[in-house]
C-alpha cells in the first residue's frame, strides 16, 4: 500500500479551481455592485467594529453579522469600496470551500472520488450568484465553515468542528442542517448505533438549539421577509446538480464567450484526467486512525447512502415557508449529491471527464441563458451591465449633488439592483447618506421636518441611458429640441405631482405644458391648480386662455374647472380611485371641446 500525500492532491484541486473560477467568472470581476451590496456597502462605510455585530441589524429578516456586517466592515477598511476586490475575495472563499469540501471526501473515500466529487460540483452553474454576486459571500462564509466543521468532526476534532459551525451559523441559516448530516454520516459511514451517533453529534445540536433561541428573527416569523422563487419539486432540486435548473437557452453570447465556455470546461476536464490517471493507491493512515475506506463494496455502498442522505438534508431549509427556491440555495445539498456521484463514476473514469466537461460548458451557457431571477448568473450580468451604464451618465450630467437629493426614476429597467430596502446605489456613488432614490410612483413632497433640498426627475431610456426631465422653470424650445418625448414626459411629471397632493410643482408643470398650442387640458389643469391655491385672479386668466383654445362659453368652462377641482386627490371620491401613473389629463367634454 502505498501511501498518498494528501497536501499535493489538495493543491492540484486547489489550482484547478483557481484555474477554472478565473475563466468562468474573472469577466464578471469588474461588474459594479448590484442590489443588497449597497445596503451592506454603506453601514460598512459608516458602523463601527462595534456596531458590526448589532443584533438589530437583520435586514430582510435575517441575522449574519460575520458574513454581511463583519465581512463588508473588514473588506471596505482594507480594499475601499472596490468592486473588484469584493469579487477576487469572493472567488478565494469559493475555492476554500471547495477545497475544504475536497479534502472532506478525500479522507473518507479516496482520491479517485474526492477528484470527481469536488471538480463535478465546481462545474455548478448554482454557485454563479454566491461568485458573481458580492453579497453571495453570505453563502461562501458558510460553505467554508460548514466544509470546515464537517472536516473537523470526521477527523475526531469536536472542539474545532462546533467552533466552525458557530461561524457558519453566523453566516447564513443554512449551515444549521449540518449536526444532521454529521449524524447521518455517523449512523451511515462508521455504523455506530444511533444513541452513539447521537451524542456524537449532541455539541453541535445544542449549538444549533442555542443559535436558534438567541436569532432575533427567526422565532418570530412574521418578521422574516420572503424571498421569492418557484416552490421547488423533487425534480427541481436534482435538475440544479446537472445544469438542467432552468433548461440553458444562450443567447446575445459570441464567439469569445463560447471560447471561454470550453476553456473552463477543459481546465477541469484535463485536470480530473491527469488525477485518475495517476496510479492509483489505497489510504492509509497514521497508527490507531481509523482507516478511511478501502476496497470493499460494503463501505462503498455506505458512501453513496450517504451523499444521498446528505442531499436530502440539503433540501430542507428551502422548504422552510419564509424561503422561496433560488438553485443556490441547495448549494451545500448538491454537494451530498455530488458525492454519489462521484462513487458511481469511480470506476467510470471516462465516463467521469466526459461528464464533468459537459456541465462545466453548460454552466457557460446558463450563465447566458436569459432570467430575470436574481438567483440567475444573467441577471447580475444584465444587471450590472445597466447600473454601470446609469452610474455613467448620471456622473457625466451631475459630477456632484447637493445635500438631500432626492433622484426619483421612471422605467427602471426590471430587477436590476439600483434600490435595495432603504438603501440606492447613488449613497454610495456620491458618497452621501442625505442621497435618496427612489420610483417616479413613490414621490412624496417635503414634509415640514424634512430638510430642504433638490428633486431630480429622470426617465430611463435604452438609447440615452438616462433622460433629465426638470421640474421647475426651463427654456422650453431649448429642452424639446433635445427632448422629443419632453411634452408627454412633463404631463406625467405633472400628473405625479397632482396625484402626490403637491399642488404647487403641479401648477407649475401645466403652467408650462400650457404654452404650447393645443393644450386646454393643461391650461385647465393649471387654472384649477392655482384656484385650489387660492390664487383667483392666476386661475380666472388661465381659465380665460382655455376658453379661448376651446371656443366654450365662460358657464361651461366654470363648470368643467368645478368638476376637475373636486376630483383632484384629496377631494370627493374620485380620490378613492386615483389615476394610474401617466394617465393623461382628463380632456374636456364633447360640448366644449373644438371640433
Amino acid at each position: 500500500m502505498e501511501e498518498r500525500r494528501s497536501p499535493a492532491v489538495l493543491a492540484g484541486f486547489a489550482l484547478s479551481l483557481v484555474a477554472f473560477a478565473l475563466v468562468a467568472y474573472g469577466p464578471r470581476l469588474a461588474l459594479p455592485f448590484i442590489g443588497d451590496d449597497y445596503v451592506y456597502l454603506d453601514r460598512a462605510l459608516h458602523e463601527s467594529f462595534a456596531g458590526v455585530w448589532s443584533r438589530q441589524h437583520v435586514d430582510f429578516g435575517w441575522f449574519r453579522p460575520w458574513s454581511r456586517d463583519f465581512h463588508f466592515w473588514i473588506v471596505t477598511h482594507v480594499f475601499g469600496t472596490s468592486a473588484v476586490a469584493f469579487r477576487c475575495i469572493n472567488l478565494a472563499l469559493w475555492t476554500a470551500g471547495m477545497v475544504l469540501y475536497g479534502a472532506l471526501i478525500l479522507r473518507v473515500a479516496g482520491p479517485s472520488i474526492a477528484a470527481i466529487a469536488t471538480l463535478g460540483a465546481a462545474t455548478l452553474s448554482l454557485w454563479a450568484t454566491p461568485v458573481t454576486w458580492i453579497s453571495g459571500a453570505q453563502d461562501l462564509w458558510m460553505l467554508c465553515f460548514t466544509m470546515a466543521s464537517l472536516l473537523f468532526f470526521v477527523s475526531g476534532r469536536s472542539l474545532w468542528s462546533a467552533l466552525a459551525l458557530v461561524g457558519g451559523l453566523l453566516s447564513k441559516e443554512t449551515a444549521s442542517v449540518l449536526p444532521a448530516i454529521a449524524f447521518s454520516y455517523g449512523l451511515i459511514v462508521e455504523r455506530m448505533k444511533f444513541g452513539e451517533a447521537l451524542r456524537r453529534v449532541s455539541a453541535l445540536g445544542i449549538i444549533v438549539i442555542a443559535w436558534l433561541l438567541l436569532h432575533p428573527t427567526l422565532l418570530h416569523p412574521q418578521v422574516v421577509s420572503f424571498h421569492g422563487g418557484s416552490p421547488p419539486t423533487r425534480i427541481t432540486f436534482m435538475l440544479s446538480t446537472v445544469n438542467l435548473d432552468p433548461w440553458p437557452r444562450p443567447i446575445d453570447f459570441g464567439v469569445a464567450d463560447l471560447v471561454m465556455w470550453i476553456v473552463a470546461a477543459a481546465i477541469l476536464a484535463v485536470s480530473l484526467a491527469w488525477i485518475l490517471g495517476r496510479p492509483r493507491t489505497l489510504e492509509a493512515t497514521k497508527k490507531g486512525q481509523p482507516v478511511p475506506i478501502a476496497s470493499d463494496a460494503s463501505a462503498i455502498r455506505s458512501l453513496w447512502v450517504w451523499g444521498l442522505s446528505w442531499g436530502l438534508i440539503g433540501v430542507l431549509p428551502t422548504l422552510m415557508p419564509s424561503t422561496g427556491w433560488q438553485a443556490y440555495y441547495y448549494g451545500i445539498g448538491a454537494l451530498g449529491i455530488w458525492l454519489a456521484f462521484a462513487v458511481w463514476l469511480r470506476n467510470r473514469p471516462r465516463w467521469a471527464i466526459a461528464i464533468v466537461a459537459a456541465l462545466a460548458f453548460l454552466r457557460g451557457a446558463a450563465g447566458w441563458t436569459a432570467s430575470f431571477n436574481w438567483g440567475s448568473e444573467s441577471y447580475f450580468i444584465r444587471s450590472g451591465k445597466l447600473l454601470a451604464l446609469i452610474h455613467a451618465e448620471l456622473l457625466r450630467q451631475h459630477p456632484s449633488l447637493a445635500p438631500h437629493t432626492r433622484v426619483y426614476i421612471e422605467r427602471v429597467p426590471q430587477n436590476i439592483g439600483l434600490i435595495a430596502g432603504q438603501s440606492s446605489a447613488l449613497q454610495i456613488w456620491y458618497r452621501d447618506r442625505t442621497v435618496s432614490t427612489d420610483f417616479y410612483s413613490h414621490y412624496r413632497p417635503r414634509s415640514r421636518e424634512e430638510p430642504n433640498g433638490d428633486d431630480r426627475f429622470f426617465r430611463f431610456d435604452p438609447a440615452r441611458i438616462l433622460v433629465e426631465i426638470r421640474a421647475g422653470p426651463e427654456d422650453i424650445a431649448a429642452a424639446m429640441a433635445v427632448n422629443p418625448e419632453w411634452q408627454h414626459d412633463h404631463e406625467k411629471l405633472s400628473m405625479l405631482f397632482l396625484r402626490s397632493g403637491d399642488v404647487d410643482r403641479a401648477a407649475e408643470e401645466f403652467e408650462k405644458l400650457s404654452q404650447l398650442p393645443n393644450t386646454p387640458q393643461a391650461t385647465m389643469y393649471a387654472s384649477v391648480c392655482r384656484l385650489v391655491q387660492g390664487d383667483s385672479t392666476r386661475s380666472d386668466s388661465l381659465l380665460g386662455i382655455a376658453q379661448r383654445e376651446t371656443g366654450a362659453t365662460r358657464e361651461e368652462m366654470v363648470a368643467w374647472r368645478e368638476r376637475l377641482a373636486e376630483s383632484m386627490p384629496g377631494r370627493g371620491e374620485a380620490d378613492a380611485t386615483p389615476r394610474r401613473s401617466g394617465s393623461e389629463p382628463e380632456a374636456p367634454p364633447p360640448s366644449v371641446a373644438r371640433p
